[in-house]
């Protein structure tokens, strides 16, 4: 019996394997003006400057007409996008990261709002059922990219402050203990990878230091937490700022509070919604300056993000979106945004930010944060095979996840 043509295509010289030539390559690291790629799907295998190596037959060649290639976009907090919501099933959490796979985005953490520790838990096994079948699928050489793409799993509730409480249910909130940690980890099946907690609540400090032994990553966020108590979260294991400004004081000259905690740590990633709304422009443009090299451009998108406006639920809040600003029905409470990661780097560009910073902030600064800078956010062998390429306005035109095209407009 003969192999089937897709059989025989894949056991042929270059058969999987991809070259994207006559690009500019930048990342954190390096801005080469005239380059290539060669990449298959477990990853980089090459790149250069100048002459394209020689490249097995069979090889998908795209031509980059010296347009920008950069490391595919990692957003650490969103909460999903074209209607789909992350705590909504496997088939909202596809729609929602083919959505934003359509803006750069090739690795997404599913960020879940405050709900009750059953609720939780059921969506936790859910989501780990769903991603070790894109992983294993993966690993199959599958050719359905869309589900792709997890990195895991953010609970930015319960742990949180009903004093700032932000679109979360202050009903639902609960003091942390590193029993309901573990009870989290356990339903997550290791994909559980971050939380946000208020540090000022009873057992907090004890719980971030519990997660954090486990390698899950601890942000302060929905806190009414004042600079010494932020600090000692940070002591204690926590390593990450949730959207900057939003849901904490703000800066006062006798009360630094957890913003400036988090600027004079040089342990600390500090994430930043930049969307116009969340923080105005001036006051992200310092923000920037007092953090090079630490701050991680997030969406912290519902599933409006790249659908429109009317009316949708967060968790199980409703919410009301007008001119793409996103509120909690009937209030003035902004709930979420409708923000997309290529839609902030084009912010950051405009603040004044270099290039390979505002890169940086979209790719290898989330990554770092999450313990994963040794397979995303820069262009080296090893890494994986995740590239956006940018038209001159710093649009999306082609989108590869896994050295396979998702997207594009060539």
């Amino acid at each position: 019996m003969s192999e089937s043509a897709d059989q025989q295509a894949s056991t042929q010289p270059g058969a999987g394997t991809l070259l994207i030539d006559d690009v500019r390559l930048v990342d954190a690291e390096r801005d080469i003006a005239s380059g290539w790629v060669l990449a298959d799907a477990t990853g980089i295998l090459d790149l250069g400057a100048g002459t394209v190596p020689e490249v097995p037959a069979g090889c998908q060649r795209v031509a980059g007409a010296g347009r920008v290639l950069t490391p595919g976009l990692v957003d650490m907090h969103s909460h999903g996008a074209g209607g789909g919501s992350f705590d909504g099933g496997p088939e909202e959490v596809a729609t929602a990261l083919a959505t934003t796979a359509a803006h750069g985005v090739t690795r997404s953490m599913l960020s879940l709002v405050t709900s009750s520790a059953d609720d939780i838990v059921e969506t936790l096994q859910s989501i780990a059922a769903h991603a070790d079948k894109q992983a294993s699928d993966a690993g199959a050489d599958s050719e359905d990219p869309a589900g792709a793409g997890i990195l895991g799993v953010h609970l930015e509730g319960p742990f949180i402050s009903p004093d700032k409480a932000g679109a979360h249910d202050v009903a639902l909130m609960q003091h942390p203990t590193p029993e309901l940690i573990d009870r989290f980890a356990e339903a997550g099946g290791g994909w559980l990878r971050y939380f946000t907690i208020a540090p000022e609540l009873p057992g907090a400090l004890e719980s971030i230091s519990h997660a954090a032994r486990q390698g899950i990553r601890m942000g302060v966020g929905h806190t009414v937490a004042d600079y010494a108590t932020t600090r000692a979260a940070f002591d204690a294991g926590a390593t990450l700022l949730t959207h900057a400004f939003n849901a904490m004081p703000g800066i006062h000259h006798r009360e630094p509070g957890p913003i400036i905690a988090a600027l004079d740590d040089e342990r600390v990633t500090i994430e930043l919604i930049l969307d116009g709304v969340h923080v105005v422009e001036p006051v992200a443009a310092h923000l920037w300056q007092a953090c090079r090299g630490r701050l991680a451009l997030i969406t912290d998108a519902m599933s409006a993000a790249g659908f429109g406006d009317g009316n949708y639920m967060l968790g199980k809040l409703a919410v009301t979106v007008e001119n793409g600003v996103a509120h909690l029905t009937g209030t003035d409470t902004i709930a979420g945004s409708t923000l997309t990661l290529d839609s902030a780097l084009r912010r950051a560009i405009g603040l004044g930010v270099g290039l390979q910073e505002a890169i940086a902030a979209a790719t290898s600064v989330p990554a770092a944060s999450l313990g994963l800078a040794d397979r995303y956010g820069t262009l080296a062998p090893g890494q994986a095979a995740d590239f956006v390429l940018w038209g001159d306005d710093m649009t999306v035109t082609g989108v590869f996840r896994d050295g396979r095209e998702m997207r594009s407009e060539r």
